[in-house]
């Protein structure tokens, strides 16, 4: 009985030695506060709007150029027809280049978006750290990434106390 006893005793102050404190946030909702996300975000879109006019119209005069190829090439000599194949052929590896430039791993929207939203980013992640050591808490998750929560209490969300350690 005695055995059962100290058992017992053990048992329930190891799962209270052990048990994490665990809280959620969103970020989603936390950048959606923040006017400076909205912000840049605007600025990330006009970017890539400029940035595709400027594609498509190369696009556009490539199109074009083949078109009036197409309908001129048996009127062209031999060599005519293989000028004007390069031609056409070169600007549209010139927009493929400047497709890859702009949007391709480290290209012109990588590094536009990590110079604008990076340090909002790293100000929430910091938020988030020093909420997490000032409360005790173990784990905070975030339940808009890839993690999937099939349940949350809104008790532990702490999106609004993120928000208010970075001042919004």
């Amino acid at each position: 009985m005695k055995k059962i006893f100290i058992l017992s005793v053990f048992t329930i102050f190891s799962s209270i030695l052990f048990s994490q404190k665990i809280a959620y946030v969103s970020s989603e909702y936390i950048l959606d506060k923040i006017p400076e996300y909205k912000s840049a975000t605007e600025q990330i879109n006009q970017l890539s709007l400029k940035w595709n006019e400027e594609i498509e119209k190369i696009y556009n005069e490539v199109e074009l150029m083949y078109k009036d190829y197409q309908t001129k090439q048996f009127l062209m000599t031999k060599e005519e027809r293989i000028e004007k194949e390069q031609k056409i052929l070169k600007l549209e590896q010139e927009a493929k280049n400047l497709e890859q430039k702009r949007y391709g791993n480290n290209g012109d929207l990588f590094t536009k978006r990590n110079e604008l939203v990076q340090p909002i980013q790293d100000k929430i992640l910091k938020a988030i750290n020093n909420f997490s050591e000032e409360n005790r808490y173990d784990i905070i998750l975030d339940k808009d990434g890839d993690l999937i929560l099939l349940y949350t209490n809104k008790r532990i969300d702490v999106s609004d106390e993120i928000l208010k350690k970075i001042g919004y």
